[in-house]
């Protein structure tokens, strides 16, 4: 796992898990996907079942940030 922006991909991860804590583990997580940084998150499947998924790609880590903020509501 690489640098992005001079921070890890890891370390925000533990920043979100620490703030947007979820009933499955944190409600939101990046990936470094080489093109973009995608933002996951959960969804709950026809029978209850949690499953992560991508919820948005963005082309830096303070664009999925932001994207964050803005559907966290």
């Amino acid at each position: 796992m690489g640098a992005v922006n001079g921070q890890s991909i890891s370390a925000i991860n533990w920043q979100l898990k620490d703030r947007y804590p979820g009933p499955c583990g944190p409600r939101y997580w990046l990936m470094d996907e080489g093109g973009g940084i995608v933002v996951r998150g959960w969804r709950l499947e026809l029978n209850g079942t949690p499953m992560g998924d991508h919820l948005a790609v963005c082309r830096t880590v303070d664009e999925a940030m932001s994207w964050i903020d803005a559907h966290s509501g």
